[in-house]
C-alpha cells in the first residue's frame, strides 16, 4: 500500500492551482483513456525490453560474438560511453569488432569513476567465473553494464543469467583490484555519499556551490573538479540517487524546481545550513528521520491502525517527507488520504494532522536551504 505514489503529479496539480478534488477527478475519470494509451504503449516497451535483455548467450561465444548480437544503436551507445572515437561509419559487424579490440586494453580508465557497489557488483560475478544466475539487479543496471560492454544479460540453458566474456575478466579483475585503483573508488565513494547528502539538504545543487561545499566537507581539490564531474556523471547513470540538470545537480525526488527555486531566491540572505560530519554521513539514509521519536510513533500508528508492514509505512513516510520538501501543503495530504483511507475516528484523522505537522516542522526544507521552519524561526532574529 503506498498512498502518495506520484509526487510529481501531486507537485503538478498543485503549482496549478488545483485543489485536490481536482487531482482525484483527474485520476478517476478524466484520464481513463490516457491512462489505457500509457499502459499500452508500457506494456509494448517492456516486451522490447524484455527481448533485448534476455537473449540465449552460449558460454562459449568469444567477447566479439556477443558484440555482435547487439543491435548497432545498442553498439553505437556503448561507443559513446567507452569514448571510443574515429568509428562512427563503421557498420554493426566491424563496430563490434572494434570495440572488442579497444575493450581490454582501456578497462581500467573505464573503472576508475565506479564507486563501491559497481566494484563490488563485478567482484560477484568475477568469483564466480563470470557468470551468475542469481539476479539482484534492476534492469536499468543491467542496461547500464550492457552499455558499457562489460557485463551481459541472457539466458544459459534457459536460465536468466548475467555474463563477464572469459576475454575481459581477467582485465576487469586487474584493474578494480589493483591498490591505486581501489583507493581512487574508495575516493570516488566519499564523493558520491556527501553529493548524496548536500542534496538531501538543498535539493538543488549548481556546479559552481558544489564544487565550494566538497572543498569545505572533503579532501577534495580544486584542480580534481573535472575528475569529479566525471565520476558523478557516471554514478546517476547508473543510481537513482541523483541527475543532472543544467549547470546544476538535482536530488531525484525533486519534482517543484521552479516553486523551490523561486522560493529560495525571497531566503538570498539565508546561507547554506552549515553541516557536521554526522549530518554529512547520515542525511541520504532513512535512518535520518525514522529514528526520530515521532516518527517512530508515526510508523507503529500506520502499523498498529491501518496493517501497514514496517517498510511500508516507512516509505510513506518517506513520501510525505518529499511532498512536504516539494512545498505541497499538509491539507494536501490530508484530503488525498482521505480517499484512499477509511478514518477509523475522528481522533485518528486529528493524530495524523499532528503528525504531518511535525514533518513539516522539523524536516529540513530545500527552499530554506537546508533548514527546517523550527529551525528558521529560531534565526530569524538575526536578519
Amino acid at each position: 500500500m503506498t498512498l502518495m505514489r506520484d509526487i510529481g503529479d501531486f507537485a503538478k496539480f498543485k503549482q496549478r492551482g488545483y485543489g485536490s478534488g481536482y487531482v482525484y477527478e483527474f485520476e478517476n475519470r478524466g484520464s481513463r483513456v490516457i491512462r489505457e494509451r500509457v499502459q499500452r504503449y508500457k506494456t509494448r516497451a517492456e516486451i522490447r525490453l524484455e527481448i533485448a535483455l534476455w537473449k540465449p548467450i552460449d558460454k562459449e561465444m568469444t567477447y566479439e560474438e556477443i558484440l555482435k548480437g547487439l543491435t548497432w544503436n545498442e553498439l553505437a551507445t556503448v561507443r559513446n560511453n567507452v569514448r571510443l572515437k574515429g568509428i562512427s561509419h563503421l557498420g554493426k559487424d566491424e563496430l563490434g569488432k572494434a570495440i572488442s579490440i579497444y575493450m581490454p586494453q582501456s578497462i581500467n580508465d573505464l573503472v576508475t569513476v565506479f564507486n563501491e557497489e559497481q566494484r563490488d557488483y563485478l567482484n560477484d560475478i568475477i568469483t564466480n567465473k563470470g557468470l551468475i544466475t542469481e539476479l539482484k539487479s534492476s534492469e536499468h543496471k543491467m542496461l547500464f553494464w550492457r552499455d558499457r560492454a562489460l557485463v551481459f544479460s541472457g539466458t544459459v540453458n534457459g536460465e536468466k543469467a548475467l555474463y563477464i566474456p572469459e576475454e575481459i575478466i581477467e582485465c576487469i579483475s586487474d584493474s578494480i583490484n589493483n591498490e591505486d585503483t581501489r583507493e581512487r573508488i574508495r575516493k570516488n565513494q566519499k564523493w558520491i555519499n556527501t553529493v548524496n547528502s548536500l542534496l538531501s539538504y538543498f535539493g538543488i545543487i549548481s556546479k559552481v556551490e558544489l564544487i565550494k561545499m566538497m572543498q569545505k566537507y572533503t579532501d577534495f581539490k580544486k584542480e580534481e573538479e573535472a575528475t569529479l564531474l566525471e565520476v558523478l556523471k557516471e554514478n546517476a547513470s547508473y543510481s537513482d540517487n541523483f541527475k543532472f540538470l543544467g549547470s546544476s545537480l538535482l536530488h531525484i525526488r525533486l519534482k517543484n524546481i521552479s516553486g523551490i527555486r523561486g522560493l529560495a531566491r525571497d531566503y538570498i540572505r539565508l546561507e547554506h545550513k552549515p553541516l557536521s560530519e554526522e549530518a554529512i554521513n547520515n542525511a541520504f539514509k532513512d535512518e535520518h528521520y525514522t529514528t526520530r521519536d515521532e516518527v517512530k510513533e508515526f510508523i507503529l500508528f500506520l502499523l498498529e491502525e491501518y496493517d501497514y508492514s514496517y517498510s511500508e509505512a516507512v516509505y510513506e513516510i518517506l513520501d510525505f517527507i518529499y511532498a512536504i520538501k516539494n512545498l505541497i501543503d499538509i491539507g494536501e495530504i490530508v484530503n488525498y488520504l482521505s480517499h484512499v483511507l477509511e478514518w477509523k475516528s475522528s481522533e485518528h484523522y486529528v493524530r495524523i494532522i499532528e503528525m504531518l505537522s511535525y514533518l513539516q516542522q522539523n524536516v529540513e526544507l530545500w527552499h530554506l536551504k537546508g533548514y527546517s521552519i523550527k529551525e528558521y524561526n529560531s534565526l530569524r532574529n538575526n536578519f
